[in-house]
């Protein structure tokens, strides 16, 4: 699929991609769930790197900053001294020469970083016969992957050289032929037995991890691979060298406009709301605001509540003037384009649709495909 946006029924190809930091926010917010016990009292002083919650099943969360904490039943919120008064860490790791399996597993459960809600660590605890590394920006118009790989390549190729070893188990790190990273993982990657690069010339959808395993190893089962992306992997590298959590967080921020196009590297548990408010020209109600995959048509209807998570990958900012939808014209584009060959006018909607969006990217009626309720347009 060629990379354009598609904004009033126009297409633009993708400009240059700007890098931003936002380190140092004002607040961030630790929202919190039945379960949780919370290491915190308010009114506590915090320093970065701090343990502040732990859920249930041993996840951890540590404070992104230093600052004085508000504990409330739902949240914790952390105003920033700018102090930058970082938790000594421990001493680090000359080397991963003398890690086992053990090893490996007893540092991943002492951090507790989570990916999907769950501990790391447990995704190790069952034997595979593959692991995928998506390096692919899993939709068009992300490219936060690439921002984390361009940083910390090496640091990534080291540890999925690692855990081929410890694990004796096959890795593949799957990148877009177009990623400007490919020659340089694959550079690294050469240097560990087990490890392969494979570089995808088809795009999205095929970079979901829903369909990525089974284009390129339709012979095994789902749970015979293990498929993580690089901050994943990261998250991995930094528990077992630090002994420490990953608190950076890697956001595209785009508005609807092809040289307007940033991967702001900020802290987790950020507001969006005082992200946006720093690269805004005017107030954010002025605009639509979608999360993630534009094409899927997500608005953020309160700003407040949103803050930057795993989950939290994208935001795209829309003039909220003129791509109001209009009836269907019958002309089958989205039918045609489905990757799984279902009608997306139907309603309700398949239970196997993937949610890719594809099939709003083509329809030129501006309709949301995904909506169960699209009666009135279709």
């Amino acid at each position: 699929m060629k990379l354009t946006y598609k904004f009033k029924n126009s297409e633009a190809e993708i400009g240059s991609i700007d890098k931003k930091e936002y380190l140092d926010p004002e607040k961030v917010y630790i929202y919190l769930k039945n379960g949780d016990r919370i290491k915190l009292e308010d009114g506590d002083k915090v320093k970065e790197n701090e343990l502040v919650r732990v859920s249930y099943n041993n996840r951890k969360t540590y404070s992104p900053i230093s600052g004085t904490c508000h504990v409330t039943d739902n949240c914790v919120e952390i105003t920033n001294d700018h102090k930058k008064n970082e938790t000594k860490e421990k001493e680090s790791l000359k080397s991963f020469d003398d890690i086992d399996r053990n090893k490996f597993m007893k540092l991943l459960h002492d951090v507790g970083d989570s990916v999907n809600n769950h501990e790391l660590a447990d995704y190790f605890e069952d034997n595979y016969k593959l692991i995928l590394v998506n390096g692919c920006d899993i939709e068009p118009y992300q490219f936060n992957i690439r921002a984390i790989i361009k940083d910390h390549a090496e640091e990534i190729c080291e540890t999925v050289g690692l855990i081929s070893k410890i694990f004796n188990v096959d890795v593949d790190f799957v990148l877009t032929s177009s990623d400007p990273n490919l020659k340089k993982v694959s550079s690294e990657a050469d240097r560990y037995n087990g490890v392969k690069v494979t570089s995808l010339n088809e795009g999205f959808p095929y970079t979901l991890d829903s369909l990525l395993k089974d284009k390129l190893y339709p012979q095994y089962s789902d749970k015979d691979v293990l498929i993580l992306d690089p901050l994943d992997i990261y998250k991995i590298y930094k528990a077992l060298k630090y002994q420490l959590p990953v608190t950076e967080r890697y956001v595209t921020v785009s508005y609807a406009d092809k040289d307007r196009v940033y991967v702001v590297k900020t802290k987790y548990g950020v507001s969006l709301k005082e992200i946006l408010s720093d690269i805004l020209p005017d107030d954010p109600s002025n605009h639509y605001i979608y999360l993630n995959n534009f094409m899927r048509k997500t608005i953020c209807t309160n700003l407040d509540l949103m803050v930057v998570a795993d989950q939290v990958r994208a935001v795209f900012i829309v003039d909220n003037k003129g791509i109001d939808p209009i009836d269907c014209i019958k002309c089958g584009k989205c039918v045609q384009i489905c990757p799984i060959d279902i009608n997306p006018m139907a309603s309700p909607l398949s239970g196997d649709c993937i949610r890719c969006g594809l099939c709003n990217f083509v329809c030129p009626s501006n309709i949301n495909l995904l909506e169960e309720n699209k009666k009135e347009h279709v």
